[in-house]
C-alpha cells in the first residue's frame, strides 16, 4: 500500500503477521499520522530522502532499521557519499536540511527473515538493491 510522503515513495506491506515500512521519506509527522504500528524500517538505499524520518519513526514504533550492509557506513556517518555537480549541490543542501540522524537499531536486510528475494544492484549507491516476492 503506497503511503502519502515526502522526498521519495513510501509502502507499507505485509509478510505474514509483519507490517514493514519501505523507506521512510523525510516527514515524519505526515507519515506516522497514517500507520497503527509497524514491525520494521526497510531502507532501499543510503540517500537522505529515504531515511531522514527513518530515525524518529523507529523511535515512535520501536522497531528496527534495516538497510543492506553496504549502505550502513553511510547512514551511520563514518563515510560521505561522493557527488558533483549540481546534483552534490542539491544532495548537500538536502542533508543539511533533513538533518537526518542514524537509527539507535540499524540492521543489514540481509538478516531480515522476509518472504522476499533480495537482490544486491549496487550502483545508484553501493548498497542499492531490489526486492521481490
Amino acid at each position: 500500500m503506497k503511503l502519502k510522503s515526502k522526498g521519495c515513495n513510501v509502502y507499507l506491506i505485509k509478510d505474514g503477521d509483519s507490517t514493514y515500512l519501505i523507506d521512510a521519506g523525510t516527514d515524519e509527522g505526515l507519515i506516522s499520522k497514517q500507520l497503527k504500528e509497524i514491525d520494521g524500517i526497510i531502507i532501499t538505499h543510503a540517500h537522505f530522502d529515504h531515511y531522514a524520518a527513518a530515525s524518529a519513526l523507529q523511535r515512535e514504533f520501536g522497531c528496527p532499521v534495516y538497510v543492506h550492509s553496504e549502505d550502513i557506513p553511510f547512514i551511520l556517518g563514518e563515510k560521505r557519499m561522493m557527488y558533483s555537480g549540481f546534483l552534490g549541490l542539491l544532495a548537500r543542501v538536502g542533508e543539511r536540511i533533513f538533518r537526518a540522524e542514524p537509527p539507535e537499531d540499524l540492521k543489514s536486510i540481509e538478516k531480515l527473515n522476509i518472504n522476499a528475494t533480495i537482490i544486491h544492484t549496487p550502483g545508484h549507491t553501493p548498497g542499492s538493491y531490489l526486492h521481490s516476492s
